[in-house]
């Protein structure tokens, strides 16, 4: 299969409509991409699926893209019916006037539907994530169900009046469609969080670099040491997930456990 940056740029090159579908497609060319192997997307999402608080609480330690990147990843969009050879992929793009705020437009394909992009954009403030972050592991409960709520709270959402009309016309004026837009933009947001926490990591991915796109694949994760394990509990840290190593006058490293 076509990759999904590839067969989404030339579906929107193409495509009638409002003018940012071009646009997006102009940020896609231009992005620095990542693509990651079935594994390596399995061993993302389960780290969020089992140990969300060590990704929620780690988000301090994300380095934040300063130009427009691309990320795709197998798997399906929530909501949407699944098919075969299901791809996610993540536009992020710094805001042009709100410094510290991104932009993520989450695109999809599978066998039996063509590349799209959803219409509504997620947004992702960096200051509220970072405070978030350091709330959480001081002040906040490591209860899976009750980070994921949090996470969730911290993606904000929003889409164009040129794309709002665009789906108003195509969609016989349902303002139920526009809704559902703005919910697919958001569904999969926990997963690039995951993604780009995991990229601060000393271990768990091999990142093949090349000129048109960078390769992920997964390693075999080590279990925590006994010792490790007991130092966890004295500072009330999780021992598998990322686990934030503190270093004596450094930024703590990030270690990625089974």
């Amino acid at each position: 299969m076509t990759p999904l940056s590839e067969a989404l740029s030339a579906n929107l090159f193409q495509r009638l409509g409002s003018g940012q579908h071009v646009e997006i497609a102009g940020y896609i060319r231009d992005a620095a991409k990542t693509v990651f192997s079935a594994d390596a997307a399995a061993a993302v999402r389960k780290l969020w699926a089992d140990t969300p608080w060590t990704v929620e609480s780690n988000l301090d330690l994300v380095t934040w893209p300063g130009a427009p990147t691309w990320y795709e990843i197998p798997g399906n969009l929530a909501g949407v019916p699944s098919g075969d050879k299901p791809v996610l992929g993540f536009l992020m793009l710094p805001h042009p006037e709100e410094e510290g705020l991104y932009m993520v437009v989450t695109a999809f394909q599978t066998s039996a539907i063509a590349a799209r992009h959803c219409y509504a954009v997620a947004l992702l403030d960096v200051a509220s994530l970072t405070d978030n972050a350091i709330r959480a592991r001081h002040f906040y409960s490591k209860t899976p169900s009750e980070s994921v709520e949090r996470i969730m709270m911290q993606i904000g959402v929003s889409i164009s009046d040129d794309f709002r009309d665009e789906l108003m016309i195509t969609e016989d004026g349902r303002e139920e469609v526009v809704e559902a837009a703005m919910r697919d933009a958001t569904a999969e947001i926990p997963l690039l969080l995951s993604i780009l926490a995991v990229e601060g990591t000393e271990n768990g991915l091999l990142i093949d670099f090349n000129e048109t796109s960078s390769t992920v694949t997964a390693l075999p994760l080590r279990e925590r040491s006994r010792l490790g394990r007991f130092s966890d509990r004295m500072k009330r840290r999780l021992s598998s997930g990322l686990v934030r190593i503190p270093r004596r006058n450094r930024s703590p490293r990030l270690a990625w456990f089974a």
